[in-house]
């Protein structure tokens, strides 16, 4: 149900590190890159920041089950950030600076923490991703009045990141991958639309909601049952940057 590459994997390989750096994820979820790194080997200092402190109990059940040098993660606004200058060797991010106020605020704390020397991934979305994904929110507006989607993979894509990256950094590599997301039931891409009922404004209560989901279920499952199985094209990719100080 997965494209066949992991973003998170090719985009850690491709910035070579020597297991000694200290690093910073900013959005880092429920912290598996971070763990990645540690169960590779990592010994400089990790730090992640999530804007939700309940994502983290598992990661922190992994790290004492595996006795795993320790993580800190930590609850926080990734354009705000408790650390000096040039407190990093890198910083991650991985689908989520899309989700900032203010993207070129947030570049700049980034920047602000980063070393003279150091390094920054960001992946993002392609502005073409996931097409049936967005008609489904197309939809949703529709059936529900008044209701807007999140659009947003308008604000940071692949097509425009440039433009933002290289205000304050020097892209030094870049990646896209093109490929279909195939699934044989509904769950996984229904339960990715759901992730996002909360950003549509207003909200969609609960009944409206679940009058949407059983239409697009039920457009899914036409399309397995006529297909064997349902498609979403996708393209996504990351750039890497150096710092300019």
């Amino acid at each position: 149900s997965k494209p066949e590459i992991n973003i998170h994997d090719v985009g850690i390989k491709h910035l070579d590190l020597t297991g000694n750096e200290k690093i910073f994820e900013a959005g880092c979820g429920n912290g598996q890159v971070l763990l990645n790194l540690r169960k590779n080997g990592h010994l400089g200092d990790l730090v992640g920041l999530e804007i939700n402190r309940n994502i983290f109990n598992t990661a922190h059940d992994t790290q004492v089950q595996k006795n795993l040098l320790p993580i800190q993660f930590m609850v926080g606004s990734a354009d705000d950030l408790p650390f000096p200058d040039n407190s990093f060797d890198m910083v991650l991010a991985f689908f989520m600076l899309y989700h900032m106020p203010d993207i070129n605020k947030t570049l700049l704390e980034w920047k602000r923490i980063l070393k003279p020397s150091g390094k920054f991934l960001i992946a993002t979305a392609s502005f073409e991703n996931k097409p049936k994904h967005k008609n489904f929110k197309r939809k949703i507006e529709n059936i529900i009045e008044g209701a807007n989607s999140p659009q947003l993979s308008h604000f940071f894509n692949l097509e425009n990141a440039e433009g933002y990256l290289k205000k304050y950094f020097r892209v030094v590599d870049r990646f896209v991958y093109q490929g279909k997301i195939k699934i044989k039931e509904p769950y996984p891409y229904l339960m990715a639309l759901d992730s996002v009922r909360d950003m549509f404004n207003p909200t969609p209560s609960f009944l409206q909601w679940d009058k949407v989901r059983n239409i697009i279920k039920a457009e899914i499952q036409k399309e397995i049952k006529e297909n064997g199985y349902f498609t979403d094209a996708v393209k996504r990719g990351f750039f890497i940057c150096k710092n300019t100080k």
